[in-house]
């Protein structure tokens, strides 16, 4: 009979060391997904404050951009140049989809048109601003004053 206590001892230890090795294998995923949860708050806590940051900044510009004492202003000037610069390349996108802006409302309409279709407002074309910005000979694509090929169509420009 010992024999067999002795073998019966051994699976209740062999039984509690699994036991135990069980549970601390639950501990640790419990943990592990803790952390993860926690590791992703974290991240959605400095999204917040990323977002507020970026409010303020824009907030600040909108309200400081005039200002003669404003902070950063090389970062004023450098948005400054960026939206002239937006601005002429939205123009230019226009230019070749054959698209104007409404006069009264800014709308996007067609550079044909006689009448804004979202407010009504007569689509009155500047024919002097169309006179003066160069196109290409070829496919009418606006150009710059110092481009010597048409990068829409690749026609040399002479000058």
């Amino acid at each position: 009979m010992k024999f067999l206590d002795n073998i019966s001892e051994k699976f209740d230890n062999i039984g509690e060391k699994l036991s135990k090795t069980g549970k601390e294998a639950v501990n640790k995923t419990k943990e592990l997904a803790e952390i993860a949860k926690l590791t992703l708050a974290v991240k959605e806590e400095e999204k917040k404050i990323a977002s507020a940051h970026e409010r303020i900044g824009r907030e600040y510009v909108t309200r400081f951009s005039g200002a003669e004492d404003r902070i950063l202003p090389e970062a004023f000037d450098e948005i400054s140049a960026s939206k002239k610069e937006i601005d002429s390349l939205n123009e230019r996108i226009r230019v070749l989809k054959g698209i104007t802006l409404c006069q009264k409302c800014g709308a996007e309409i067609e550079a044909d048109v006689k009448y804004c279709v979202k407010c009504g407002a007569a689509n009155e074309k500047d024919d002097n601003a169309v006179a003066e910005a160069p196109v290409c000979p070829k496919c009418q694509a606006p150009i710059e004053a110092d481009q010597e090929f048409c990068v829409i169509c690749g026609e040399q420009i002479k000058k």
